[in-house]
């Protein structure tokens, strides 16, 4: 399957989520939206200099096979420990294997 990356965002944890992920996972499918922008006003932002703080993941790697759902949560968050730390708030994950992998039509 040839690999198909989606990326909507322009930040520097943007650019980090989609080239570690990328590398370590070597999706046939990546899409990462920034959503942080429907979240500034939420309370938990309050006082936070953070601009990139929401994301919204798909990604369809080979990686998943025999991985339950919070094994697979687990490595992303795993691979995406630094950029956690730098301010990402949120991660929304939709993790499958290219047998699983249904696009939206």
């Amino acid at each position: 399957m040839s690999q198909f990356l989606k990326s909507f965002m322009q930040g520097p944890i943007g650019q980090s989520i989609h080239r570690k992920l990328t590398e370590q996972l070597k999706p046939s499918f990546l899409e990462i939206n920034d959503d942080s922008h429907r979240h500034r006003n939420h309370a938990a932002m309050k006082g936070l200099n953070a601009s990139e703080t929401h994301f919204r993941l798909v990604v369809v790697s080979d990686r998943f096979k025999d991985l339950k759902l919070v094994q697979r949560h687990q490595l992303v968050y795993q691979i995406l420990d630094q950029e956690i730390k730098d301010g990402v708030h949120a991660l929304q994950m939709t993790c499958k294997t290219p047998q699983e992998y249904q696009p939206k039509a």
